[in-house]
């Protein structure tokens, strides 16, 4: 019996098995659609909810509440933080960067927006040390697009602590392959002003 052959014989045995495979197939691709669809159009709801919500601290709340796991959420709950920050109420503005971070999943670009501003609510705060992890943490994701503007801000850090380690952590990023012109004036001047200080 030729492959030809065979195949036909293995299709009429099988008749069966490959009907329930194809029908189980096309269910779960209109399933996986219909999913998508309705995430697009609850992303496209959230986004206009945020819209209307502005600035209004109650609205961005609640418009987080309703699509807790939009990216327009993420937006807002990030809006809420800088807002803390910008007010200097510190302890507020680590606590929605936490959240921010606990919500953000997968989303690398939410998970070091919320590093970075998590160190700066500690920074604010005067508590250095552990302010400075937490941009180092951000600076060692590999999914982060700037991992040496997150070191600067790691040493930078360091620096206002008065950490000797801080002039070693400067020199190394100058060092750094690929560091961009902004990034190496603004370290040259954390340099020069680290060499001041100890005048």
């Amino acid at each position: 019996m030729d492959l030809s052959h065979r195949l036909i014989h293995w299709v009429a045995q099988n008749q069966k098995r490959i009907i329930f495979v194809l029908c189980a197939g096309i269910a779960f691709f209109g399933l996986l659609a219909a999913v998508t669809l309705w995430q697009q159009k609850r992303e496209s709801k959230a986004q206009g909810a945020l819209f209307l919500a502005g600035q209004e601290k109650q609205k961005l709340e609640q418009m987080a509440q309703d699509f807790p796991r939009s990216r327009a959420a993420l937006i807002a709950m990030a809006d809420l933080a800088a807002a803390s920050l910008e007010a200097k109420d510190f302890d507020a503005c680590f606590k929605g960067y936490e959240r921010l971070y606990e919500k953000s999943g997968r989303r690398a670009y939410f998970r070091i927006l919320a590093l970075h501003g998590m160190g700066s609510c500690l920074r604010g705060k005067g508590d250095y040390k552990t302010a400075a992890t937490y941009f180092e943490r951000a600076s060692k994701n590999p999914e982060n697009a700037g991992p040496l503007y997150s070191q600067f801000e790691a040493v930078k850090t360091l620096a206002m602590a008065k950490d000797p380690a801080a002039k070693a952590g400067f020199e190394a990023i100058l060092k750094s392959k690929d560091l961009p012109p902004d990034l190496k004036e603004k370290t040259e001047e954390q340099l020069s002003w680290l060499s001041k200080q100890k005048k």
